[in-house]
């Protein structure tokens, strides 16, 4: 049986230009909607996404790397404190950021990719964080040694600056250096089936400022790039399973496509609402997705239900399988376990309310 879902968003925050959390405006960005626009004289477009700027600040392959969920921990002691700084109960069962889900949402369709995800149990909720697998990490290296895959990773990045202002209505300007530790996530309530799942997501742009001060109202964008010699086939079987699948987990409402060529010139745009795109998929069904994903938290529940803090629980799949195998049970403490995310500050204040840095 297919499980309900129901999705909230509850709040925002974000991280600027050096990837320093906090809940600033002026790092938001908004969509200029006469790009999309039917008749407007603005949508004949031509971006250059192989464009450089010297003060654009960049990912390294150690940030890339990096596996943690600090940005939401940080999010949670901000928005969970009672009286003098203690920590109220959070009461959900799940915490992650988004793209574990989507991961998990893609994995009965996946023939690429396996998937490891480390999970740890305190106070009753079960706190989530993907690692990369021996092949991601080797992935990663050559994309950092390969001059043309990294210049395509950061054309996404690019067509962000072309599509997006600091101020609703504003036309933006592409060439403006960029950051690629800057963000804007939502935070959102979920319900699975049975299951209570508390994650952010990064999101692209906003339509309106309102957006912020009701965000559970809000429409949002992502924005995406695709090869424009793409098959129909491919586009309708990969790429939106995959924006579908990170879609639908942040409520947002349309994808604008930006159709690039090789040498990253974009002349063609496409809106794509998200509640159209199960219609399209072509062998996948996001019915079976959800199942996967509510199998996963059912498995997950049933695991740890006894375990400790020091715990941690690591779940492997390999892609082409129907499920999830058997997971590895390390238990570990923290100073021995490279997989043990969860950091000492944090669990110092889920202890008595103060922040000790270790």
């Amino acid at each position: 049986m297919v499980p309900s879902f129901e999705i909230k968003v509850v709040d925002w925050y974000t991280k600027d230009w050096f990837g320093t959390y906090g809940k600033d405006r002026d790092q938001v960005r908004y969509l200029y909607l006469p790009y999309i626009t039917k008749f407007s004289s603005e949508r004949k477009i031509e971006f250059d996404l192989d464009r450089h700027n010297p003060d654009d600040v960049s990912k390294t392959i150690n940030d890339v790397n990096e596996e943690n969920i600090d940005t939401l921990l940080h999010w949670l002691v901000k928005n969970y404190q009672g009286p003098c700084g203690r920590p109220i109960r959070i009461g959900h069962e799940f915490v992650s950021y988004r793209g574990l889900l989507s991961k998990i949402l893609c994995s009965p369709y996946s023939t690429n990719d396996d998937l490891r995800i480390c999970a740890i149990k305190v106070n009753g909720t079960i706190y989530m964080c993907k690692f990369l697998t021996p092949m991601e990490k080797v992935d990663v290296a050559m994309q950092f040694t390969n001059p043309q895959l990294l210049k395509f990773t950061k054309f996404g990045r690019v067509f962000e600056g072309f599509m997006g202002s600091e101020k609703p209505g504003v036309k933006p300007d592409g060439s403006k250096p960029y950051s690629e530790l800057a963000e804007l996530s939502f935070v959102y309530n979920t319900r699975v089936g049975n299951h209570k799942l508390l994650y952010s997501a990064e999101l692209d742009a906003l339509e309106s400022e309102e957006g912020l001060d009701f965000p559970d109202e809000a429409y949002l964008y992502e924005l995406k790039t695709c090869g424009d010699n793409v098959t129909v086939q491919k586009f309708n079987r990969q790429r939106l399973l995959a924006w579908w699948a990170q879609s639908a987990l942040a409520k947002v409402d349309s994808i604008v496509v930006g159709y690039r060529s090789f040498e990253g010139m974009v002349r063609i745009l496409e809106e794509i609402r998200v509640k159209e795109i199960p219609d399209q998929a072509y062998d996948w069904s996001a019915d079976q997705c959800m199942l996967a994903l509510q199998n996963f938290l059912s498995t997950a529940k049933r695991m740890m239900k006894f375990a400790s803090q020091g715990d941690v629980y690591e779940f492997s799949w390999k892609a082409g399988r129907k499920r999830f195998t058997k997971p590895s049970v390390q238990i570990l403490q923290q100073e021995n376990n490279e997989c043990y995310f969860l950091p000492g500050w944090y669990l110092n204040w889920l202890k008595d309310g103060k922040e000790r840095r270790e």
